[in-house]
C-alpha cells in the first residue's frame, strides 16, 4: 500500500509526493528542510516555512502498481 500526499505551502501552492510510510516521510522532510538545497526546500524556506509547518496530508491510498500514474 502506498500513500499519495501533499504539503501545503504558505502561498497556496503544494508539493505532491508518495511514500510507503507517512510518519517517516514527514520526519524526513522536516529533517531535510535546512540540510539540502532541493528546489522544494529552497522554496519552502523562501516562504518562511519552518519544520513545524511541514505537514503531510493524505490525498489517496493506492497500490504500488498505480501510484506513479495517480501522483
Amino acid at each position: 500500500m502506498r500513500v499519495i500526499y501533499y504539503i501545503p505551502a504558505f502561498d497556496g501552492s503544494m508539493y505532491v509526493g508518495q511514500t510507503k510510510n507517512l510518519q517517516r516521510r514527514q520526519m524526513e522532510h522536516r529533517y531535510n528542510l535546512y540540510r539540502f538545497n532541493d528546489p522544494k526546500y529552497l522554496y519552502f524556506r523562501k516562504l518562511g516555512m519552518n519544520k513545524k509547518d511541514i505537514k503531510l496530508y493524505v490525498l489517496k491510498y493506492c497500490d504500488k502498481e498505480n501510484v506513479n500514474e495517480l501522483e
